[in-house]
């Protein structure tokens, strides 16, 4: 009888151990992606527990969000740190001291520095754009960064345009062709683009730019709010009333949400706004 009721117990166990194992399993494939909206044009990104972070702006922008952030475990256990180039807006010198290891630039005012990252779960690689329409004379060299990734067996690729300063087409002689190939970008899944013309692409423009890329979601940044007051851009509005604009967004639904969103929130055909400049 002891022997049965052994035997008993340990097919319990087994049972128990087989659904765990199998709930972690389901768990781990059902895992996605978390976007932080830091301000400006920097963004905390989780895919599977990657701790990513683009553009990390200098403290001497009033923004709260990167200060906050810093206090967070999953600060101290970033994976990466990447700049789209190294202007104070985009690049924090102190954070690149503490973390000259896991810190990545992906241009400066006369160089592109091209990477490749693929760690299993997800690739990261930039390719050379400009920061202005005069090949970088003005504002220098800016990239962007394209981040891979399989969520439940389906290709996501979000694409981080930084500051650029111009259009794309098939042709462009903007771009630094050494290491891409242009279609890549198109039809990614989220866009993170700058909205607020001047030191960027020129908000009449920017529609040009969402029609060339087609992206399924679009996440705006990069523009005036009550922490950057004298910077001369434009506001959001400014953006989203634009009558080119508004023309090239009729297809995208405007959803606004607080610091965080989750993909399984994001939808194809939506602007996403990071409602946090009140």
């Amino acid at each position: 009888m002891k022997k049965n009721y052994k035997k008993i117990i340990n097919f319990f166990n087994y049972i128990i151990f087989f659904i765990t194992s199998l709930f972690f399993l389901i768990k781990s494939s059902l895992a996605d992606i978390n976007i932080t909206y830091l301000g400006h044009s920097c963004f905390f990104i989780n895919i599977n527990n990657t701790y990513i972070l683009i553009d990390p702006y200098s403290y001497e922008l009033n923004y709260p969000y990167l200060k906050e952030f810093q206090n967070n475990k999953e600060f101290k256990n970033l994976s990466y740190i990447i700049s789209t180039h190294t202007h104070f807006d985009h690049f924090n010198e102190n954070i690149f001291k503490l973390y000259k290891h896991k810190y990545i630039k992906g241009a400066d005012d006369n160089n592109w520095y091209p990477f490749y990252i693929d760690n299993n779960k997800i690739k990261i690689y930039n390719f050379g754009v400009y920061h202005d329409e005069n090949y970088g004379q003005e504002r220098g060299k800016n990239s962007i960064i394209v981040i891979q990734t399989n969520i439940n067996n389906k290709e996501i690729k979000l694409v981080h345009l930084g500051d650029i300063g111009h259009t794309l087409n098939e042709n462009n002689n903007y771009i630094n062709k050494k290491n891409l190939n242009i279609k890549e970008i198109k039809n990614c899944d989220i866009l993170f683009i700058p909205v607020g013309g001047y030191f960027t692409i020129d908000i009449n423009k920017i529609n040009e730019l969402i029609n060339f890329i087609n992206p399924k979601s679009i996440i705006p940044m990069h523009y005036k709010n009550k922490y950057i007051p004298d910077f001369p851009i434009a506001n959001l509005n400014d953006f989203l009333n634009n009558p080119k604009i508004k023309q090239t967004l009729n297809k995208y639904k405007i959803i606004k949400t607080n610091q965080q969103i989750n993909l399984k929130e994001i939808r194809a055909n939506q602007l996403i706004i990071f409602d946090i400049y009140k």
